[in-house]
């Protein structure tokens, strides 16, 4: 990546006879000092990123030139008016990509990312509140929270970011619980999308389902997530609405919670009607829309299982079009140390053939029954 050169603190840009009230620079600090008192500054490239869909980000002239009130053909490395360094790039005519970075956010992500890194480049890095970082003595930090400003921070190659180290515990042992913790220190921040806490109660949902052979309840997603009752009763609906649902969702199509347990209630009511109009509005979830049914009582997967011997659980499903949920929990266990041997199994399964899902299944009870037993 190019260089990136540090704007001064100061905006000459901006216009001081606005009537829109905006804090300084100096305010913006004075207030964050309180939440940056435990806080220090740490290196970026001590900070590990774990995403997992490569993503390639990157900034346009345009908005360059949005941000910094010139010409995109000023964005040159020479003194501007007011002693303002401006940015140099190798190619100006095209996009500044940045293909080591790996990220699976959708496009309301990337709005507020870019959000951030504005505020980092007029202001400096010190006006934002501290992320948190975990130690869990592996050599580099992990981001607990404070995510969407990590990834800000090295768009704009700082060098430091500021931060609150939390030392491993036992808590962190657990890709679950870890992400519980993350999800209840960003649930009532205005940076974490619909998509996000969404992403969490499936994954709730699926932890419940491996663990205690039942999917979570509402009173179960309010006890993991912290939510209102009446929050997770809405997310609960919305989890076990059709795919069509969830995939508005995650596209941040659907980017509120009122909105998508309407859209679950009206499909339920009259999907045909319902669908027929949302094909027009949304033709490239045309697949989605003609899977989209409800059934009563319909289940994705059934999983009973035994309470003396995790090994004993048995798999009932009806098609082979409902064999997401075990997708899911093949794919997603396949990733750790324990079931590593997952991963050979899968490697070449034809999800949609029932007697291949149902063998890797096996496979997977078999791998269970140990991990779980301990």
């Amino acid at each position: 990546m190019s260089g990136m050169f540090r704007i001064p603190s100061r905006n000459s840009n901006t216009d001081s006879g606005t009537t829109e009230k905006k804090l300084s620079r100096d305010e913006l600090v004075s207030k964050s000092q309180e939440l940056r008192r435990d806080a220090g500054p740490i290196r970026m490239d001590m900070i590990h990123h774990n995403l997992s869909n490569v993503r390639a980000l990157s900034f346009t002239p345009q908005q360059l030139k949005s941000w910094l009130k010139v010409g995109a053909s000023d964005c040159v490395i020479q003194k501007k008016e007011g002693d303002i360094l401006f940015p140099s790039f190798d190619n100006l005519e095209h996009k500044l990509k940045f293909d080591r970075f790996a990220l699976k956010k959708a496009k309301s992500d990337y709005e507020e990312i870019c959000a951030l890194a504005k505020t980092i480049y007029l202001d400096g890095i010190s006006v934002l509140p501290p992320i948190k970082l975990l130690d869990d003595n592996s050599g580099v930090y992990k981001v607990i929270y404070g995510q969407r400003r990590f990834i800000a921070a090295y768009i704009l190659e700082e060098h430091l970011i500021y931060a609150e180290i939390e030392k491993s515990t036992e808590v962190y042992n657990s890709p679950f619980e870890v992400a519980k913790i993350q999800f209840k220190e960003n649930a009532g921040q205005s940076d974490m999308s619909l998509a996000d806490k969404l992403s969490f109660v499936e994954l709730v949902n699926t932890e419940y389902t491996i663990k205690y052979g039942k999917p979570a309840t509402v009173s179960d997603l309010e006890k993991e997530t912290g939510l209102s009752n009446q929050n997770a009763r809405s997310f609960y609906r919305v989890l076990h609405s059709c795919e069509l649902v969830k995939k508005l969702v995650h596209k941040h199509v659907i980017t509120s919670l009122k909105p998508a347990v309407k859209l679950h209630q009206e499909l339920k009511k009259n999907p045909a009607k319902v669908r027929s109009e949302l094909l027009k509005k949304y033709s490239e979830f045309e697949g989605e829309l003609k899977e989209c049914s409800y059934f009563e009582n319909e289940e994705v997967a059934q999983i009973k299982s035994s309470k003396r011997d995790y090994g004993k659980r048995t798999l009932k499903m009806g098609t082979t079009k409902n064999s997401e949920l075990i997708k899911d929990i093949l794919k997603r266990y396949s990733k750790s140390k324990e079931f590593s041997q997952l991963k050979t199994v899968i490697q070449d399964l034809d999800w949609n053939d029932f007697e291949q899902i149902e063998k890797a299944w096996n496979s997977f009870l078999e791998i269970g029954n140990t991990v779980f037993s301990e």
